[in-house]
């Protein structure tokens, strides 16, 4: 029995004022029978329905349900309580479409673990679906589907049988077979019904409850002894209550009349009485149910999957490609060219000192930044036992335009033309270096000269010297011996030339250079040719230098009488807010020769003629090589700045006064020497027999040490436009990652509230919270586990992709040629951290909706 008593239920509203949807209403319901609930719209019909079959919850007053108070229940009792005792059938049937008529059923059952077959085909077969167990909803008219929602609730053998509006959408006839149906049923259960429509009530209802406003317009009960028929009885027609005559009956109706014998015709009431309330004691009966197994939430878990496929493929896809953009994004800032794929084999390793790579000032920057005594110290405590020689700016000029070219980014442009341009320096080291690296024998092959004839002297290779001898400077290699003479200038000392097997590894490559005049001609040959991309390396790790036996070179060569000139690569000039680097401009040679380019220039100690270039650089001027021979007052400041573990340190700083402009810049000789003295700079460092290469070279890269390769001067180009992107890929990933965690978490909750109708259907059966949350839980997993593995499959790919496309931009655009160079490496690291954060992610956008789904009232989901 049904007990509800003082019964409340108010909506409020944060707008206008508040709903009273019922009003203190008293009502008691037996245990069988049919009820019939009745009244115009928002009278309170389905609040009454909601609040007894839970779904909604009470605001005063007690609904009592065989000694069970509804207000006092807890989620799992409700849950006990709508799988074990009652059934909902709702006027929009409220199938799961992706079931079919046999699995809509089933579903029912499952929740409390009591699935039958026979019970299914029994209760199909009592709707008139027998053989229909196959089909969908979306392949069944009106009718069948709520025949189906009239079968589901026959099979669960509820006790209590809620429905509201069961024939609403459906014809006269259809009405009538599913009313007759529930009028049958009724005979041992409680069905409650929702309805407008009277004529149904008179007929299939035992009970009229009517309401008007939330209150209890009337409650009637029909009469024990009642029955509604068509009868003639002696003068008397009795025509029955809202019930049509058939054919026959209308004939017997019409002889009665003629006979002139009928002196009355009455019509039947409705048969309802005044309901007398009686307080019957309550049964207490528990409400219980069991666990639902496994299978019934694979069912669930298959009815989610189905729903919104599509959208659940665009999550995985476009996640996916979230991913390897974050990827992708986070290689391309930690790009660095380290070159960290060491050769355990080498013999030597070649690093360079650099800046860390801002970009300050060009792109090729031609900074030389000398090798610090600490620095070194450091590299020696981690081998003691490997060599060390340091290589120092001290360059052999071949062609006419090579003064500044040793300091251009890229090595490429030395080899262009197969012979070189420039040697790239100096290397000091001993006679066994070049024997270990040239030579089987363990002995240097000299050619001709003498290798130690002056301390200032350089040994230069066979190649170097006939890349000179091809430019047609001189005539043999004995002409080459003694002073260098380059652009009228005494440039260098040659001690002696010595043999390699440069001619026996390459000189096949001779031909392959022919006819290249253009850059992306001989771009296109490197990067095609393993052999081209060898020799490049070789040349400029041995061929392409200027050796030296002696430890003091570098000052014997400041002291020599040689080419007094400097190309200022660190210098910077300050006057009051005025400032630039030389770099800004190749016009950086600094001379004191009277006697350069064939002018008298008188110059003193502390003063400067500054170079047009130099000058409007520095004020903003617009002179040019018609009018700069002018004289001017003004100073300015001249740094020299080196790079010492990270940092930028000024080595020299003197100020100076302006006397002229012309078109070169010149200093006094003792102010040029010391400026000399820091421009002539250690800048590689070569290490010979170590065991610990990764060591040596992973703390050069902590220190502004990079390993040189053929391709290193192109990653440190690269390195430098990526740099300067740092600050805004950073704020994209940061961007990303936020849009990456938001739309992974809406897509939990949009999980949800796609499947509310199956959801508020499941929890209308008796469904747990608990099994919806499981299931729910699992198919965000599942969906994030995908678009995890799939992402660790398609990331390493695109990155590569990305990897190829990005290079060849870099090597088209900037004329690199950086076809070694890995820009977008994989990091496992960056994969792991994406990875762990995807997961993260994806338990959140689980755990988040279902939080949700437990807070949301049954009634919402159902209305919704």
């Amino acid at each position: 029995m049904i007990k509800i008593k003082n019964l409340t239920k108010i909506y409020k509203s944060k707008k206008s004022t508040d709903c009273v949807a019922l009003d203190n209403i008293n009502i008691n319901l037996p245990d069988t029978g049919m009820v019939f609930v009745i009244g115009k719209s928002g009278s309170g019909k389905s609040t009454l329905l909601n609040l007894i079959g839970g779904l909604d919850t009470i605001t005063s007053g007690s609904i009592n349900i065989d000694g069970n108070e509804v207000g006092n229940m807890k989620s799992k009792d409700f849950d006990a309580y709508r799988s074990s005792y009652l059934t909902f059938v709702f006027q929009d049937y409220r199938l799961l479409e992706n079931l079919s008529v046999y699995q809509n059923i089933e579903v029912g059952l499952d929740i409390n673990n009591s699935v039958d077959h026979d019970v299914i085909k029994k209760s199909l077969k009592k709707v008139g679906l027998e053989g229909y167990e196959k089909r969908y909803p979306y392949e069944l008219s009106g009718g069948q589907q709520q025949r189906v929602a009239i079968a589901r609730a026959l099979a669960r053998d509820s006790k209590l049988i809620l429905a509201d509006e069961p024939t609403g959408n459906l014809d006269f006839n259809t009405s009538r077979q599913i009313l007759a149906i529930l009028k049958e049923v009724s005979k041992e259960k409680l069905v409650i019904i929702v309805s407008h429509n009277l004529m149904d009530t008179d007929i299939y209802a035992d009970r009229i409850i009517e309401l008007y406003d939330g209150k209890i317009l009337s409650d009637k009960v029909k009469r024990g002894n009642y029955y509604n028929s068509f009868k003639i009885e002696e003068d008397k027609i009795i025509l029955p209550h809202y019930y049509d005559l058939n054919n026959v009956q209308k004939d017997k109706m019409l002889e009665a009349i003629k006979s002139n014998n009928v002196k009355e015709v009455i019509q039947n009431d409705n048969g309802f009485s005044d309901y007398e309330y009686i307080d019957e004691q309550d049964k207490n009966i528990e409400f219980a149910s069991k666990k639902a197994k496994n299978r019934s939430l694979f069912k669930i878990f298959k009815m989610f999957l189905k729903k919104r496929i599509h959208n659940r493929l665009i999550m995985i896809v476009f996640s996916i490609l979230l991913f390897t953009v974050l990827s992708v994004l986070q290689s391309f800032i930690m790009y660095e060219p380290t070159m960290n794929n060491v050769e355990t084999d080498d013999k030597f390793y070649v690093l360079q000192k650099c800046d860390s790579m801002p970009l300050e000032d060009t792109l090729r920057s031609g900074k030389i930044y000398s090798i610090d005594d600490k620095e070194l110290d450091g590299f020696k405590n981690i081998d003691s036992n490997a060599k060390f020689y340091k290589v120092n700016n001290y360059h052999i000029p071949v062609t006419r335009n090579a003064q500044a070219l040793h300091m251009l980014t890229s090595p490429l442009y030395y080899y262009m033309n197969y012979y070189t341009v420039s040697t790239i320096g100096t290397l000091v080291c001993d006679e066994e270096f070049v024997a270990d690296n040239f030579f089987d024998s363990g002995k240097v092959e000299v050619i001709c000269g003498d290798l130690y004839d002056k301390p200032y002297g350089v040994v230069i290779t066979d190649y170097v010297a006939d890349s000179i001898l091809n430019y047609k400077k001189y005539g043999s290699y004995e002409d080459l011996l003694g002073y260098y003479i380059h652009s009228n200038h005494k440039y260098a000392y040659i001690n002696a030339i010595i043999k390699t097997d440069y001619k026996e590894k390459y000189g096949q490559l001779t031909t392959l250079f022919d006819g290249i005049e253009e850059e992306e001609s001989f771009y296109k040959l490197y990067n095609e040719n393993k052999l081209v991309q060898d020799f490049v390396d070789d040349c400029d790790k041995k061929y392409n230098i200027g050796y030296s036996f002696n430890p003091n070179f570098k000052e014997e060569a400041l002291k020599a009488d040689l080419y007094k000139g400097t190309y200022l690569g660190n210098a910077e000039f300050v006057s009051g807010e005025y400032k630039f680097n030389s770099l800004d401009t190749y016009s950086g040679i600094a001379v004191y020769d009277e006697n350069a380019m064939n002018k008298k220039v008188e110059v003193e100690r502390g003063q400067i003629i500054m170079s047009y270039t130099f000058y409007n650089k520095l004020f903003g001027t617009m002179y040019s090589s018609t009018n700069y021979d002018l004289s001017v007052n003004n100073t300015v400041t001249l740094k020299l700045n080196n790079y010492i573990d990270g940092k930028k340190v000024t080595v020299y700083s003197k100020e100076f006064e302006i006397i002229k402009i012309d078109g070169y810049t010149y200093f006094d000789s003792e102010d040029y020497y010391e400026i000399d003295s820091h421009q002539k700079a250690d800048y590689l460092l070569y290490v010979q027999n170590t065991d610990k290469a990764k060591d040596i070279i992973n703390y050069g890269n902590n220190h502004s040490f990079y390993l040189k390769t053929s391709d290193f001067e192109s990653g440190l180009v690269i390195n430098k436009m990526t740099s300067t992107f740092n600050v805004l890929f950073t704020a994209i990933l940061v961007c990303i990652y936020g849009v990456f965690g938001m739309y992974i978490i809406i897509y939990g909750i949009n999980t949800v509230k796609a499947n509310k109708e199956e959801i508020g259907i499941y929890k209308a059966l008796g469904g747990k919270f608990g099994n919806i949350a499981k299931v729910l839980f699992i198919d965000v997993m599942l969906t994030g586990l995908t678009i995890s593995v799939l992402s660790l499959i398609f990331t390493p790919f695109i990155i590569r992709v990305c990897d190829g496309i990005i290079v060849d931009s870099f090597k088209n655009v900037l004329k690199l040629g950086a076809v070694n160079i890995e820009i977008i490496k994989i990091y496992p690291k960056i994969l792991a951290l994406n990875y762990s954060l995807l997961n993260l992610l994806i338990l959140i956008s689980a755990i988040v909706p279902t939080i949700l789904l437990i807070r949301l009232k049954p009634i919402e989901i159902i209305k919704n």
